[in-house]
């Protein structure tokens, strides 16, 4: 895998395919360059030429199967793992809710063993995704979060004495109290 401006990925990419190709003679180690697939991760409509192996072409796929795990040139496999987290939260919920009777250590180790694992399996893959795909995984893990915790999703109905003391914003005050900062400075 590769990272950069896309001549430059591509070309460190064939060096590094001349190299595997030298190693592999020898080594005498055989690859079957037919079953071997390219795949570039980009928002771009075309693709460079493909690279070769062997001197044959790798020709470039819009989604390949790894593991486990389908990637995609768009990196939407995040989306994937959103999913899958949510459906098993769905199947966990009742023990797992705001009216379960499970102690917190328990509900953690659920959420550890269960859930977890779904969203680190292939995390160094989809870490280079875009900032929105991983906020989206980011945002359920924090529901989750507050689900297992039982805390409140609104600042308002916090019982947490620190946050209930935090002054109240109120938009329609004159111009120099209207930012947050200047209530807490008046104090």
């Amino acid at each position: 895998m590769s990272a950069g401006a896309s001549d430059h990925v591509v070309a460190s990419f064939s060096d590094y395919l001349d190299q595997l190709e030298r190693w592999l003679i020898v080594w005498k180690v055989q690859v079957n360059s037919d079953k071997c697939q390219s795949l570039y991760f980009t928002r771009r409509r075309s693709n460079p030429n493909p690279p070769k192996l062997y001197r044959r072409r790798i020709p470039w796929k819009s989604e390949t199967k790894y593991l486990g795990v389908t990637l995609d040139k768009r990196m939407t496999y995040v989306t994937e793992v959103r999913n899958k987290v949510t459906a098993v939260n769905k199947k966990l919920y009742y023990v797992m809710g705001k009216n379960s009777k499970l102690f917190l250590r328990n509900k953690l180790l659920l959420y550890k063993t269960l859930m977890r694992p779904i969203m680190n399996y292939a995390s160094p893959v989809w870490g280079a995704a875009a900032k929105t795909h991983i906020n989206k995984v980011e945002s359920t893990q924090n529901k989750i979060a507050r689900q297992i915790t039982q805390v409140p999703c609104k600042i308002d109905n916090s019982t947490n004495t620190a946050i209930a003391e935090i002054p109240n914003y109120d938009p329609s005050e004159p111009k120099k109290k209207r930012r947050p900062r200047t209530l807490l400075i008046n104090i």
